[in-house]
């Protein structure tokens, strides 16, 4: 009995000794594949995005000990400019403590602190190695807590100008196998830009934001959303700029045949208010902006481009344009339809390639020499544009929806091209399209301008008057522009 009580006393022994190890062991693995995962999203990155040249982050060295390792490693990206390429080199160092962690920072499997070397920079000295620290706690189901932590930076110049920024932290919830599904929230302290003559060039005051995305590992497709607090800032004198709430969502997932993302993103803006006593009599307020961009593919690859701007006004706004109708309302939708796919992407190896061309004149020639391809493949899917106009006001609404597009089956050689770029005409580009659309105007909203004698004395043929509104059709067809069924002369004949 005696020997099992030894023996099984040594089992626990050797194990609380080898825990450590295999805990080790096990981080290690997981720091290489974060690095790993990381360097893959970043290849994606360039791929779409042709102001890449090149990006990778690795990982040089893994120095494992009992109860800590130590790890060293590169992010490099490549920029491609105008004249040369540019990009910048970041070192950085990782300390790892594990055996488990129990600590300040939490309990878990180990805990990580990641230092970037920014001393190869032309940084001002108030940007040190502990200016910004990424601390990490893994628990035991390798799920991670993160904190970015920005610390107080303060940066006098030779001339006076000062840079007064009180730091910033985020905090993140994740796991080690997606990091793409994570909660997380900021908190920026206050930043504040004077000089010798002016204490308050600029003033932004503290504000947050909370964050979370869902997502799968491989980076295909999730969903993202963020919102911030008040946003406040001051300059000079009397002005200052108040946002109470912005808003981010938005979703996306892998394209079919290409590297880049599809989705939608929206922004909203909520009760921004300006004030500038020297310029506005009044502050200016906005109740609600909202912006929209959109990429959608089709089972035939095609894609659809579209971008939706949507506002609530003020009437301090229409004072200050000096309008005579109190808009409410303002909405804008733009679409770009039947996109064939290998134009976006031959557009995108292109931009590349002349991003690198160090002579402005022979990119030039190049663009101009691809962009006949660019064009007949448009032309050849019967690409089209869509446009929405939305209004209200009190005096009544203007609403317009216009289509126009490349006829299909059209198909022109680049001698047809060349002379429609060298000399752009109605004449030889009307042919080329088809269209119509609808556009009503309340006479409300004329009357209210002034505008209805003019409309009905010089625009009678190309407007009628129903149910107290302008109302227009358009069509483009045979090569001309009709409005309420008359030609419209685009050019002196």
């Amino acid at each position: 009995m005696k020997k099992i009580l030894i023996a099984l006393v040594l089992l626990v022994v050797a194990a609380a000794a080898a825990g450590p190890f295999l805990i080790g062991s096990q981080i290690e693995k997981i720091t290489k594949n974060l690095v790993e995962k990381g360097n893959s999203q970043l290849a994606t990155l360039v791929e779409s995005n042709p102001q890449f040249q090149s990006a990778s982050v690795t990982l040089d060295s893994y120095e494992k000990g009992y109860l800590d390792a130590k790890a060293n490693g590169v992010l490099k990206v490549s920029l491609i400019g105008a004249d040369e390429s540019e990009g910048f080199t970041v070192p950085y160092t990782t300390e790892i403590t594990h055996g488990p962690y129990l600590g300040d920072a939490g309990f878990g499997l180990a805990r990580i602190i990641t230092r970037p070397d920014l001393t190869g920079f032309d940084l001002p000295e108030a940007i040190n190695e502990d200016t910004l620290i990424i601390e990490g706690v893994v628990d035991f189901k390798q799920g991670i807590t993160e904190t970015l932590t920005v610390a107080p930076i303060k940066h006098v110049a030779e001339d006076g100008n000062t840079v007064d920024f009180a730091g910033a932290k985020i905090n993140s919830k994740s796991h080690v196998k997606n990091r793409l599904t994570f909660t997380a929230d900021m908190n920026v302290e206050q930043l504040t830009v004077s000089d010798g003559e002016q204490s308050n060039i600029i003033t932004l005051k503290p504000f947050t934001m909370d964050m979370s995305g869902k997502g799968d590992g491989n980076m295909q497709n999730g969903s993202y959303q963020a919102t911030s607090s008040a946003i406040e800032a001051s300059m000079g004198e009397g002005i200052s700029v108040v946002l109470q709430k912005m808003g981010l969502a938005g979703n996306y997932k892998q394209a079919d045949g290409a590297s880049f993302m599809l989705g939608v993103g929206n922004m909203s803006l909520q009760e921004l208010v300006i004030t500038n006593p020297a310029a506005l009599p009044t502050p200016l307020k906005i109740p609600e902006l909202k912006f929209e961009t959109k990429l959608e593919q089709a089972k035939n690859q095609d894609l659809t481009m579209s971008v939706k701007y949507q506002g609530t006004l003020d009437p301090s706004m229409m004072r200050m344009m000096n309008s005579p109708v109190d808009v409410k309302t303002a909405e804008i939708d733009l679409q770009f339809k039947a996109i064939p796919l290998a134009a976006v992407t031959d557009y995108q190896k292109l931009v590349k390639e002349l991003s690198s061309e160090p002579d402005p004149q022979k990119a030039a020639a190049q663009m101009q020499a691809k962009m006949f391809d660019f064009v007949q493949m448009l032309a050849q899917n019967a690409a089209s544009t869509n446009i929405k106009v939305n209004a209200t006001s009190a005096e009544g609404d203007l609403n317009a929806d216009i289509n126009a597009g490349f006829k299909p089956g059209i198909d022109f050689d680049a001698a047809q091209m060349m002379q429609i770029l060298a000399a752009p005409d109605p004449s030889s580009i009307m042919p080329l399209l088809v269209g119509r659309g609808d556009v009503s105007l309340s006479k409300g909203v004329t009357d209210k301008a002034g505008l209805t004698p003019m409309i009905q004395i010089m625009a009678a043929e190309f407007v009628t008057l129903k149910d107290d509104k302008f109302v227009s059709e358009l069509q483009i067809t045979d090569g001309q522009l009709m409005i309420n069924g008359t030609p419209l002369p685009l050019a002196p004949q």
